[in-house]
């Protein structure tokens, strides 16, 4: 016999004994009513590491399918990487944040690169938005004896890596080539 779909059953069938909360997961009885919580705050607070990027995630609510899912650090990271415009003549250290540096300096520039690690496989990208880098020499620094294309720093003027016209556009990659670490340039 199928039961219509309305129908409520009260029973008395004992909720097991031994269910117990931890960490962020608590139980809870009340007035006969058992309740399962979920409190982030019960859980321990970091900060992940660049390398284990590919290997942490966090889940988020997919609307679309109406369904919970995982996301890597690294898929994360390669989506929240910005731009920003440079317009300084100082020194310019690269930031996790950074993807896409457009430069328009009126002096020489100096970019210090940071350890390809630290980038999680993620690229950057350097653009003359002002056509000015044939008046203003850049030199791209390495840190950690990382190399650009096999050379300690790589500058405009003096490596001619691809010459000193303006508006040309930059992309390095973090390598590791099994014998020395840090840039390629394509």
């Amino acid at each position: 016999m199928t039961l219509p779909a309305n129908v409520r059953l009260n029973m008395s069938v004992p909720f097991p004994a031994l269910i117990k909360g931890g960490g962020p997961v608590t139980v809870g009885k009340s007035n006969g009513t058992w309740t399962l919580g979920f409190d982030i705050i019960d859980l321990a607070q970091g900060v992940p590491t660049p390398a284990n990027y590919p290997n942490d995630f966090l889940i988020y609510w997919d609307n679309a399918l109406k369904a919970f899912l995982r996301v890597s650090l690294s898929s994360l990271n390669a989506i929240s990487r910005g731009q920003r415009l440079v317009q300084s003549a100082a020194d310019l250290p690269i930031t996790v944040s950074d993807s896409i540096l457009n430069l328009n300096i009126s002096a020489p520039l100096t970019v210090t690169l940071p350890a390809y690690g630290t980038r999680a496989g993620s690229p950057i990208t350097i653009l003359d938005v002002g056509g000015t880098w044939a008046a203003n020499n850049v030199t791209f620094a390495t840190t950690g004896g990382d190399l650009v294309n096999g050379i300690a720093s790589a500058s405009l003027a003096a490596n001619g890596i691809k010459g000193t016209q303006n508006y040309q556009e930059w992309t390095f990659l973090p390598m590791n080539d099994g014998t020395s670490t840090g840039w390629r340039i394509v």
